[in-house]
């Protein structure tokens, strides 16, 4: 199993037993931090991020997680969980510096097709 981790530092990957993790660097760490939610587990707390931080990180990371095909799976079981305002903060709050032209036409897409969907669940 793959765990993916984005961080503010540039990490190599590593086994931990039969699990890889992965580092994606992100330098604007301060920009998501109210996208980040803090987890309880049997061994304690973990930060993860939230489905609307989720959504933008694979539409900013596609290759992460096979291409847009899966993207776009895993955005149409994420729908129900994300809070629209929450993700247009998010949004709003990343730079587009060095995240590529594209990356607000990609998320505007990306809410585009979650309002379909939730029009065609409804």
């Amino acid at each position: 199993m793959e765990f993916q981790v984005v961080s503010n530092k540039r990490l190599p990957k590593f086994r931990a037993g039969r699990n890889l993790i992965v580092f994606y660097f992100r330098k604007e760490m301060e920009a998501v931090t109210a996208g980040i939610e803090d987890r309880k587990t049997d061994t304690g707390t973990m930060k993860i991020s939230s489905a609307a931080l989720t959504a933008l990180d694979l539409l900013r990371y596609p290759q992460a997680s096979g291409g847009i095909d899966h993207v776009s799976t895993v955005l149409s079981d994420l729908v129900g969980s994300i809070d629209p305002k929450q993700l247009a903060a998010l949004d709003q709050a990343r730079p587009a510096a060095g995240t590529g032209p594209g990356l607000r036409a990609r998320a505007a897409g990306a809410r585009s097709v979650m309002a379909r969907h939730r029009a065609a669940c409804a």
